[in-house]
Order: C-alpha cells, then structure tokens, then sequence
C-alpha cells in the first residue's frame, strides 16, 4: 500500500519542490515555466474533503500544463475551458464515481474542514486506481484555491528533470525551498516498511513461543493423565520409540486442526484489522480502499509449516519424557523429574537477562538488535521464573505456617505440586500479558 501509495503520489514526475516552512509561493511556478523554460511541471494543491463517511482529496492543478505533458486524463481538453472559468467544477475517476454515486452535471455536496461546499462533476474519467488521479477529484488550481482560503499557495510543484536539469535547478532556488527527488522519498518509505515488517515479525514469534509454551502445557498435562495408560502400553510390548512417535503423530493432528482453524480466524481477523490499517493510510498519505488481505497461498503454507514446527517442538520434552522411562517407574520418575530444581537453568537465565542491557549498549540504534535484547530478556525471564514462583510460594507458606491455617496450608501445598504441570501455563499468561500491556 505504501509503495502504491508513492506511485500515486509522484505519477510520471521526478523531482518535487516544497517550502521548508508554510506553503510555496505561486510565482514560483510562473518563474519556472516562463523563464526557466521548464514545461515538465506541474502546480499541486491538495485538499481532504469528506464525502459523507468516505474521505476523498481534491487536487487543484494547471490543466494547461497537464495538457504540455500529456499525463492528465483526456477529459481535460475537452472540459478545459469551463474547467478554467466555472467554479467548483471538477473531473472524476469512475472508481470514485461508482463509489460516490456521481454523475456528470449533478452536483453534490462535500465537506472541507467542517465547511459544506459542492462540487460539479463535469465529465467522468475511465482512470483507474493505478493512475496519479485515478482516485482524486482534479480541479482548476483557482478553483482549488478559492475553495482552500489559500490564494496565490501552492502545496508543491512536479517536475519531472534529467540529473543536469536537476543540479542547475537546486542552486538557484530561493532560500527556504527544497528539491527532492522521488527515488529518496521511496528509499524513506522502504525503511519504515522494512522497520514495520520487523516490528510484525518479532510481536509475531512472540506470538508463537506463547503458543509454544501452550502447547507444551497440554501435552505435559496429558503424558501425566495417561501415565496408567503408558505403562500398561509399555507393558504390553510397545516400545519407547512407538511411544515416542504415538505422541508426536497426535500432535501433529492436533496442530494440523489448530493451524487450519488459526489461518480462518487469522484471515477474519486480518480483514476486520484491514479496514483501520487502510483509515490510517488514508488519512496521512493518500485515499485507499479497503478490500481484502493481499495473501498469497505460500504464506498461508508458510504459516501452516511454522504452527506444525512449534507444536512438535513443544512436544518433544513430554514425549521423550514418557517414552524412556521404565513402566513400574513411569509415575514416580515423572513426579521426581517434575520437582526437579534446576539450578543451572536459573543461571542461564541470569546471564540472559544481564546481556541484554549489553547488547543494547553495544547496538546504537538497530532495530534488530533491540529485538534481539527483547527475546533475550524473554528467554531469561521464562528460564528464571519457574524459581521465582517456587520462591514466592515458599514465602506464602512460611506465613501460612505461623498463621496456623491448615486450609491455607493445604491450598498452597496443592499449588506447589501441581507447579511443574501448571508452570508454563503461568510463564505463557505472564508473557502474554506483558506483550499486551506492552
């Protein structure tokens, strides 16, 4: 949308002249075309109007000069002197006609800055939304002025220049204007994209590892409820490697169905999500439509392929844990690896939340880096707080303890064994809401 959005902005122009404070003086435009010969120009003027709910601009130009350079619709020529000298005529691209209800002659009513005015279609362009005006009202500059409150101001003027036209041009502007080309705007707008699409991607695996620890939890949840099942398995014949593979085949028909239910939900929510991206977009650089999400079906593959990987990813610990472990000694084994303390993994969380303030410090400004110091930060926490909620509990129970209350004693008790199954349930919550909150 961004990358269109410039193509619609710029049209078949190269360069670009602004003010660097207010609007441009109109006899700047006459000074380049009269004397310094420069037809390829054109003036600009736009304006935000409201058509009932919908937002639609109104570019104000020279019709003369988009006659000299032949990029402006075909009406013009034919609607140029009533363009020239009636008020509030306009030319309209048939999208936006179809989509206002216009008709040519019939006026109709807009809004400019809470002001009601109407405009006159005079002749409907077959434009379409690829074209620099195929979604914009085109009127005479005086007209577009006269409408504005903003005679004699321009809001910029196109060119379209060779380099040595260019370099010649730049040195005897006057002070406080400033040439730029378009192939800078759209390097800028390739950053902020490239740093969007970044932003998306990092909140997006943080999505996944939520999930991760999720699925993780459920499939922990369910070795240990068909602990009596395993073992009479195991018993049976069946060894720790069709165990193994057992446990990995449900997952995989478990995240199969979540996965497909997750890209249907995901497309509904992307085209609820659409319509305020493309608001924003309208309201700060140019009128588009919202329709569906552009998505191709390898991303939808794509994302199907990372649902199946963290699942099975997650699944690994629970199904290696069941499937080497003896029959008679499945349940007990299970319990003492559960309220195993760690103590190594708390030191590596340590040393991971300590290096992110480092890889911050070292990194000046690149996003990537501060991503990468974010998931950091995350890693420790989740590694650490498995020991920070058995601490908490053993402070809970030591006052539980000296206030004499047996049920709360008990409650808490329960907590403390149940926490290597409820463990990464709480570090799942805890980190999906602090990416909320965040």
């Amino acid at each position: 949308s961004f990358d269109r959005s410039l193509d619609v902005l710029a049209g078949p122009m190269t360069h670009e002249l602004r003010s660097h404070d207010g609007p441009l003086d109109e006899d700047l435009y006459r000074s380049l075309r009269v004397e310094s010969g420069l037809r390829q120009s054109l003036p600009l003027l736009r304006l935000r109007l409201a058509a009932g709910e919908t937002q639609v601009d109104l570019v104000g130009t020279d019709p003369l000069a988009l006659l000299t350079t032949g990029d402006g619709p075909g009406e013009v020529g034919g609607n140029l002197s009533r363009l020239l000298t009636e008020p509030g005529t306009v030319l309209v691209p048939a999208g936006l006609a179809q989509r206002l209800g216009l008709a040519p002659g019939t006026a109709f009513e807009v809004t400019f800055e809470s002001n009601p005015v109407n405009l006159r279609p005079l002749a409907i362009s077959p434009a379409t939304d690829g074209d620099w005006f195929g979604d914009v009202l085109l009127a005479d500059m005086a007209s577009a002025q006269e409408l504005a409150g903003r005679r004699g101001e321009l809001d910029s003027i196109q060119l379209r220049l060779a380099p040595a036209e260019a370099s010649a041009l730049a040195e005897r502007l006057p002070a406080g204007v400033e040439l730029r080309t378009y192939d800078d705007q759209r390097r800028t707008f390739d950053e902020m994209t490239r740093a969007f699409r970044t932003n998306l991607t990092a909140m997006s695996l943080l999505a996944v590892l939520v999930g991760a620890f999720l699925v993780y939890n459920a499939m922990a949840f369910a070795v240990v409820q068909r602990t009596p099942t395993f073992a009479v398995l195991r018993m049976l014949g069946t060894t720790p490697r069709q165990l193994f593979n057992r446990l990995l085949l449900e997952a995989t028909a478990l995240g199969l169905l979540g996965g497909v239910l997750g890209l249907l939900l995901g497309l509904g929510l992307g085209q609820s999500l659409l319509v305020l991206v493309t608001r924003t977009v309208s309201d700060l650089y140019v009128s588009v439509e919202a329709t569906r999400p552009d998505i191709a079906p390898a991303q939808l593959l794509t994302a199907l392929g990372v649902t199946l990987a963290a699942v099975l990813l997650a699944t690994l610990a629970p199904a290696r844990d069941a499937a080497r472990t003896a029959p008679v000694a499945l349940e007990r084994e299970s319990t003492a690896q559960e309220t195993g303390h760690n103590t190594a993994l708390h030191l590596l969380g340590l040393v991971l939340i300590l290096a992110c303030p480092l890889l911050i410090a070292v990194s000046g400004r690149s996003l990537v880096a501060g991503f990468a110091a974010l998931a950091l930060l995350i890693a420790g926490y989740v590694l650490l707080c498995p020991g920070l909620i058995r601490l908490l509990l053993g402070g809970l129970v030591y006052i539980a303890n000296r206030s004499g209350s047996t049920r709360l004693r008990l409650a808490l008790r329960g907590v403390q064994s149940a926490l290597p199954r409820t463990g990464p349930a709480l570090i799942a919550l805890s980190v999906a809401v602090s990416a909320t909150v965040g």
